[in-house]
């Protein structure tokens, strides 16, 4: 009777034991991305320190990302259209609309921050706006951006500065 005792505690100890491994595995699994504009806002916290590799990591490997300005009248100028993790990493340093500071601003420059936000599903909308105006009173140019988070890496992203004299 002690052998039937002891086999049903190993028994018992088994089915507890694999119980604890798949629940663990469970909590150690990543989390879903609970909230797609803090990866956005980090990827910008990233690209504004200049840490442009940091910033990359938030990108999925195959990425798309588009850019460009455009004016009152609709003209569409310096289109660019990127696709993949590395292509969009090289163009960072330089694009417009993917920090809070515009690329060789003084220090003294505008600090763009988001607002307009809307956040649907994996979609999130925003503006950047300036926090004040040139020197000779013309405002600084906002930014659209618009992005899809899937697996809390950015699948997509577009960026469009909208120029008020073109």
């Amino acid at each position: 009777m002690g052998s039937k005792s002891c086999m049903k505690r190993i028994a018992a100890f088994l089915v507890f034991f694999a119980v604890f491994v798949s629940a663990q595995g469970a909590l150690g699994a990543p989390a879903p991305c609970a909230d797609p504009l803090e990866i956005l806002r980090a990827f910008y916290d990233s690209n504004d320190a200049r840490n442009f590799d940091a910033g990359a990591r938030y990108l999925a490997d195959d990425a798309v990302f588009a850019t460009w300005a455009t004016g009152v009248q609709g003209y569409v100028v310096a289109q660019k259209h990127l696709k993949g993790k590395d292509a969009i990493r090289r163009f960072l340093a330089d694009a417009r609309g993917v920090r809070w500071h515009l690329p060789g601003a003084a220090a003294d420059g505008p600090v763009y921050h988001d607002t307009r936000i809307g956040v649907t599903g994996d979609t999130v909308r925003f503006t950047l706006e300036p926090d004040r105006k040139r020197p000779n009173g013309r405002p600084y140019p906002p930014f659209k951006v618009e992005a899809r988070v899937k697996d809390c890496t950015i699948v997509s992203l577009t960026v469009v500065e909208e120029v008020t004299w073109l």
